[in-house]
Parts: C-alpha cells; structure tokens; sequence
C-alpha cells in the first residue's frame, strides 16, 4: 500500500532489511498504469529465483491506494513453453516485441546460475536472429523466418505483445540451395 503496509500470501517472510515494495520496479509500474500487466523477469527478494509477475494498481474513491503482485517462477512459465516433438527441433522461447527473450530454458539456467540483487531485473538477451527482429516489430501475428541454418516458426500470444519462437535446423525442412 502507498502507506508503506505490505502483505504476502503466504507469509514467508524472508525479504531483506530495509526492503520497501514501494521502491521496486513492479510496485513503480503497477502505479504508474491503469489495468494488469506481466513484469518481465526479475530476481525474487532473495535474489536466488527468477519470477514473473502480474501486477495492477489498487485504487479506491479514483485515487492510488497501492499494487498488487501476484507472481510466480520462470521455471512455470518455462515448462509449459510447448515443445515440439519433431526433428531438428533446438529451442522455444517466448519474445517481446521488441527483440528480449522472456523466458526459455538457457535464459532461466542463465539467470539462476549468476543470481541477482532482490528484486533487480533479469539482464534480457536480444534474440540473434535479426531477420526474426524485423518480423516482429511489424507486429506479424505468425508464420516463419529463415536465416542461416535456421528455421523459426512464430505465432504472436494473446497477452502482453509477447510471440512464441520455436526455432528448427533448416536443413531438416528445407533445401540450403534456392
């Protein structure tokens, strides 16, 4: 709440001295908008975890009273990334609009090995493809993009402008020669 009151389900505790939700990243961006939306990744207030969170603003009489955080583990959202069960299959992993990866398993691996300050955000890698790039800032709702050895296969979800990738061995689908 704006007066400084925090309360968590469940009551675990364990948040570092001096910690104010009201100077967190997730606090600042639920109260600076109107409706929910997802955080990108950020380190738990441990530090150890990575989460990603829905948040909103808690609002009464049309003023600010305070933000709501309902978050969960990468490693969720993580798990239920559809993989496919096809040859030459390498990777899946949700991006944002613009170029970050969101979550897959290496950025998650990466994260949880190098650890973080409580709360900080996830360092997000751009993803390399840049023919991809191109395609997704056009707001495309799906299809595919070849570049090098490559094949990605993409379609666009239905929250936050966040597209699902899954990228293939191109040799295995289409000839290297046109």
């Amino acid at each position: 709440f704006e007066d400084g009151l925090a309360i968590q389900f469940p009551g675990r505790g364990g948040f570092p001295e001096g910690f104010d939700a009201r100077d967190a990243v997730w606090y600042r961006e639920a109260v600076s908008r109107t409706g929910t939306h997802y955080t990108r990744p950020k380190f738990g207030a441990q530090g150890k975890t990575v989460r990603i969170g829905l948040v909103g603003p808690l609002r009464s009489a049309g003023r600010t009273i305070g933000a709501l955080l309902a978050e969960t583990r990468l490693e969720h959202v993580v798990d239920e990334l559809p993989i496919p069960d096809e040859p030459g299959f390498r990777r899946a992993f949700l991006v944002s609009r613009d170029g970050h990866e969101i979550a897959s398993r290496e950025l998650l691996e990466g994260a949880t090995r190098a650890g973080g300050r409580a709360e900080a955000p996830v360092n997000l890698p751009r993803i390399r493809s840049a023919a991809l790039l191109r395609t997704l800032a056009t707001g495309a709702e799906g299809g595919f993009v070849i570049e090098g050895d490559s094949l990605y296969v993409y379609d666009r979800t239905t929250i936050e402008d966040w597209t699902y990738v899954a990228e293939f061995d191109r040799r295995r689908y289409l000839s290297l020669t046109h």
